[in-house]
């Protein structure tokens, strides 16, 4: 297992990356969380949703990754191929539309969905 330190800090994906369900860092696979958020970087809530999949990770000891999507860079690949897919605090999002479109592909593909 990696310590916490050594995995690699959020990433914000535009709408040309398609993330894979986990990738290699250091040998150990890192899940990839696609969290859906419109929040500024400085709102609290923004930090308070990281940190919470932080914890929730290290309590359970796995190795992830958010990536962060902006629902106006949203596409479908963007979360097609994500381990679960988290749809942040925020609403109204820019575009609600893809938020929706997010939330059936993960229903339809069967990826863990959670919404605040």
């Amino acid at each position: 297992m990696v310590e916490r330190g050594a995995i690699p800090p959020a990433q914000t994906l535009d709408s040309t990356q398609a993330a894979p369900v986990s990738v290699r860092y250091r040998g150990v696979a890192v899940f990839e969380i696609a969290v859906l958020i419109d929040l500024p970087e400085a709102q609290p809530y923004f930090a308070a949703t990281l940190a919470a999949l932080e914890h929730a990770a290290a309590s359970s000891s796995v190795d992830m990754r958010p990536l962060v999507i902006r629902t106006d860079t949203l596409e479908e690949r963007s979360i097609a191929r994500v381990a679960a897919v988290v749809v942040g605090p925020g609403s109204p999002y820019c575009e609600p539309d893809a938020v929706y479109a997010a939330i059936r592909t993960a229903r339809e593909q069967g990826i863990p969905l959670v919404g605040t």
